[in-house]
């Protein structure tokens, strides 16, 4: 299959958008994060939605209304675990 120059011009323009619109997302996340739970706190991918990982279920328990404010479709898991919702 061909493909000619505009359309894969077309394609890397495509990508490019895609792979900031995540990074934007990943990076909100990452300074909200920071913002209720300090700087020792990981975001990451999984299934392509963004995870925080607090490290400490109390941490996740006791700044639950701070959390689910800023994620409100978030839900937390075993091990200091939130799933955002939030999909890159």
């Amino acid at each position: 299959m061909k493909i000619s120059k505009r359309r894969l011009r077309q394609i890397i323009r495509e990508e490019r958008s895609r792979i900031l619109q995540e990074q934007d997302a990943a990076d909100t996340v990452l300074q909200q994060a920071m913002e209720i739970f300090g700087s020792d706190v990981l975001v990451d991918e999984e299934a392509g939605e963004v995870i925080v990982d607090t490290g400490d279920d109390q941490v996740v328990e006791d700044t639950y209304n701070q959390w689910i404010a800023v994620w409100p479709e978030g839900q937390m898991e075993e091990g200091g675990l939130i799933y955002t919702g939030v999909m890159m």
